[in-house]
Formats: C-alpha cells, sequence, structure tokens
C-alpha cells in the first residue's frame, strides 16, 4: 500500500498589518495605523472577524482618528455562489459621526476562482443607525462591492476594491470607498504593503 503524507490546509487564516509614517521637514506629520483579519472556515461556512484603526497629527494637532469592527458569516451555496450576513461597527470623528453601526445581508458570486486569480462580487441590503452629537439617525442603502486579486508571482501580488453605498431616501447621500494595493513577500511572515 502506498502512503499519502499530504498536507491538509489550515481552516484558520490570519492577515496583520501595521504602518507608521513620520514626515519631517517643512511638514511634521505622523500617521499609526493597524488592521487585523482573522477567517475560520468549516463545511461550507466561513466566520470573519477584522478590525482596523487609524490616528494621524500634523504639526501636533490631530487631523484624522478611525476605527471599525466587522463580524462576517458566510455561507457557500456552491462553487461561485454564496450568502453572507455582516455586522460593521465604526467611527470616524472627522467624517462627522461618533458611531455607526451596519447590519448588511446579501450574497456573493465569483465571476474567477483561481489559484492567482480571484475576481468576485457581492450585492445586498445595508440597515445603519449613525450617532452625530447624541442624535441617533436610521438609513438604508443597497451595497455594491467588487474586488479582484491577481497573484503575479511568487512574491507579489495586488488587490482592488471598490464599494459603493446608495442611500434609498437621498440620492446624495451616497458613500464611495476603494483601496487598490501591492503586496511584496519578504519572509514567511513578513511582506510590504503599498496602498
Amino acid at each position: 500500500p502506498l502512503l499519502s503524507l499530504a498536507q491538509e490546509k489550515s481552516p484558520w487564516t490570519n492577515e496583520t498589518e501595521v504602518a507608521v509614517v513620520n514626515v519631517g521637514g517643512n511638514t511634521e506629520s505622523e500617521s499609526y495605523s493597524a488592521k487585523q483579519k482573522v477567517s475560520y472556515t468549516f463545511d461550507q461556512n466561513i466566520i470573519t472577524a477584522a478590525g482596523r484603526y487609524l490616528q494621524a497629527t500634523a504639526f501636533s494637532v490631530e487631523t484624522a482618528k478611525s476605527w471599525d469592527a466587522t463580524l462576517k458569516f458566510e455561507h457557500e451555496l456552491s462553487n461561485k455562489w454564496s450568502v453572507f450576513v455582516q455586522r460593521v461597527a465604526e467611527s470616524n470623528v472627522y467624517a462627522g459621526f461618533t458611531q455607526r453601526d451596519n447590519t448588511d445581508v446579501g450574497g456573493k458570486y465569483y465571476f474567477i476562482k483561481t489559484d492567482p486569480e480571484k475576481f468576485f462580487g457581492e450585492i445586498g441590503l445595508r440597515a445603519s443607525e449613525t450617532l452625530t452629537n447624541g442624535v441617533t439617525t436610521s438609513s438604508n442603502s443597497g451595497r455594491y462591492y467588487l474586488e479582484y486579486a491577481k497573484k503575479f508571482n511568487e512574491a507579489t501580488s495586488g488587490i482592488f476594491w471598490v464599494e459603493h453605498l446608495s442611500n434609498f431616501k437621498d440620492s446624495s447621500a451616497y458613500m464611495t470607498n476603494y483601496e487598490p494595493s501591492v503586496s511584496v513577500v519578504l519572509s514567511k511572515i513578513f511582506s510590504l504593503k503599498i496602498s
């Protein structure tokens, strides 16, 4: 009989990012940020917890401070389709709100799902409660999300994502977020990311 020693893929994935930017000279500024994302896969389900923090100062005056925390449950219906529910809490006082709590439900479809390349879209509904100056307001939005990721070689990969939220009551209260990034692997546990 033949003995196979195939290595099982771990159900856990983890991504940790830390960034410190300190600029001197004519313009003095500092920026600190951290990101954490942990996922656990079981059966056809994925549970993801993520968090992010950013603080920036210019000439010792705070100019940016934001954070968010996400908990997402996703159930795969097939190789290309899945459904999800997620809860997002976020704060950005310089964008005008103390805290915003979002609940999302929707579907996800993979246009491309290979090892070197992934392209998927999510569409769904978002219910939000926003606390601003002690007053809480509620809103409902449509959420549209696209993400494209490509592994160029063993050391270099890139991701581009864009998210659009369209408010159902006020068409001028839309929001669009996006991030292009390139990562270069430096060792088994460290990589450099530019975004």
